[in-house]
């Protein structure tokens, strides 16, 4: 890495700060208001979350809801809440240090493009502790971390990259097989709210949002039996009442 890595690709950042002012500026007005220490614990488990998909997209849906009430008295926040200000504090040292640029202008990417995601944590009535739909800047980031680290690996030990090297082609192949299937949850609403509910039955987001395409498809009978459904489990959820009553 050369020693203006941050000058070099500090012009890189600035679309961060576009999307950082319309998310503030121009963000959803039925998003209600949340605490500071709510929004910053779910924001603690949010990256840890992420890194745990990035490196392991085992349990992925499009939306990760939360339904325990973010405390530090919760082993899961704590852990999370300890971790983020590990790497927060690393990331100074480093930065600081001059050590590690790469591993730092990653994890500042990574970071930037997820803050403007963390002021949608409520919505209808639910906890989200991330979508998967604003992974793919923060996951530019990462990937310029893991081609750094494979480069320094390269230079520090040539006999290295005939293990490395099939081991990434490998690993490019087993991801970039299973994305192309996950990929076809994404095609259209339905499939996609079938496919969050496959993994998480009582997903009200989904159940709702599916009840209500159902409708726009004029499956009626289906979508009342959702709505009933999803407002038997979640009676909070206002927007459902709503529907329901939009389809009376």
């Amino acid at each position: 890495i050369e020693k203006d890595v941050w000058k070099e690709k500090l012009w890189f950042l600035l679309p961060m700060l576009a999307f950082t002012y319309i998310a503030l500026r121009f963000g959803n007005p039925f998003l209600a208001p949340m605490e500071f220490s709510v929004i910053a614990l779910l924001s603690a488990k949010a990256i840890g979350v992420f890194l745990q998909l990035f490196f392991w997209p085992q349990t992925l849906t499009a939306f990760h809801l939360e339904r325990t009430l973010p405390s530090l008295s919760n082993p899961q926040f704590l852990g999370y809440s300890v971790f983020m200000a590990s790497l927060c504090g690393f990331l100074l040292f480093t930065f600081v240090t001059k050590r590690l640029k790469a591993f730092v202008f990653g994890a500042v990417w990574a970071l930037a493009f997820l803050v403007p995601t963390f002021q949608t944590v409520l919505k209808a009535g639910l906890l989200i502790v991330l979508s998967e739909k604003y992974f793919y800047l923060p996951m530019i980031g990462m990937l310029f971390i893991l081609i750094q680290t494979f480069i320094f690996l390269q230079k520090r030990a040539a006999k290295a990259s005939l293990i490395i090297v099939p081991v990434v082609l490998l690993a490019i192949l087993a991801f970039g097989a299973r994305s192309a299937v996950y990929a076809g949850q994404w095609r259209d609403g339905p499939t996609l709210y079938k496919a969050v509910l496959a993994h998480d039955p009582q997903n009200s987001i989904a159940k709702g949002s599916l009840a209500f395409d159902l409708h726009k498809g004029r499956q009626t009978e289906e979508a009342i039996r959702l709505y009933k459904e999803t407002i038997a489990e979640d009676p909070g959820n206002a927007v459902n009442h709503l529907n329901l009553i939009g389809i009376y």
